[in-house]
């Protein structure tokens, strides 16, 4: 395949592309910072690079969402002019557009994000698009530098690694089906392959509590954490992960489990540490 990758920098989408390439696909990666500083000079690129991906003939236009600033840029932006331009180019060459967006666990960002991905899955619609959704639950990964990753996760493995005592004050849901970066980027690559109109909901198969993972992170670094919770609610859900489709349309299931993840997500935060 040859993508067109536009995405606003998240660690999911570089290690989408990433995957991508170490599968022999040819990716054209286009981030929100490449494109400049003043609205002038990032409309020159965003014109440049669509010249450039038409020419090439991708066949495949994935946009990666999951920033809240994108989502509430105004559609007059650059980036979200360059957007625009990127279902434009699909229609024009038949490619299959892709649209996956990482929702941020605060309420008003992911508010924004689901809006913004409506307007786009409505332009999709308009233009009578071979288009697909992919919107990721419950976001973490060892892969990505501290301040992108899931910021629970990534405070119960630095305190363990430190032996800081530990203040954990979280919302009931912040562990809904953690998803690993590999099952992800597995379940987008799947995406840009299946052709016809596709919207699945990736996310684990199994729900969590906060204390569920702070065992899990004493497991992993071999010893007890010193835990004190400030309104902590242990409350569990009922609604189903709701990852049937993905099962059935794309033949995927999550393949790395919480256990795994934080061991690579400890490992990775331990030789920051030394570092």
């Amino acid at each position: 395949m040859k993508v067109l990758l536009i995405s606003d920098g998240t660690f999911v989408a570089r290690h989408s592309a990433r995957r991508l390439v170490d599968l022999g696909h040819v990716v054209m990666d286009v981030r929100r910072e490449d494109l400049g500083a003043s609205d002038a000079a990032a409309a020159s690129v965003a014109e440049d690079i669509a010249e450039r991906a038409e020419a090439y003939g991708y066949d495949r236009v994935l946009c990666l969402l999951g920033g809240s600033g994108l989502a509430e840029t105004a559609p007059s932006a650059p980036f979200p002019r360059l957007l625009e331009r990127a279902t434009q180019l699909a229609q024009r060459r038949g490619a299959r557009f892709v649209l996956a967006s990482a929702l941020p666990r605060v309420a008003s960002a992911r508010a924004a994000l689901l809006r913004y991905e409506q307007e786009l899955g409505r332009t999709a619609l308009r233009l009578g698009l071979d288009a697909g959704v992919c919107r990721l639950e419950g976001l973490y990964g060892g892969f990505a530098e501290a301040g992108e990753r899931h910021s629970l996760i990534s405070t119960l493995v630095t305190a363990g690694i430190t032996g800081s005592p530990l203040h954990v004050e979280a919302p009931w849901d912040a562990l809904h089906w953690p998803l690993h970066v590999r099952d992800a980027v597995d379940g987008i690559v799947r995406m840009l392959e299946r052709n016809g109109p596709t919207e699945v909901q990736l996310a684990g198969a199994v729900p969590y509590r906060t204390r569920d993972l702070v065992a899990t992170v004493e497991s992993v670094l071999g010893g007890p954490m010193s835990l004190i919770a400030e309104r902590l609610d242990e409350r569990r859900s009922t609604r189903p992960p709701q990852i049937a489709d993905a099962r059935r349309l794309l033949r995927w299931r999550p393949q790395v489990g919480l256990f795994a993840g934080v061991e690579e997500q400890a490992f990775s935060e331990a030789t920051r540490l030394d570092g």
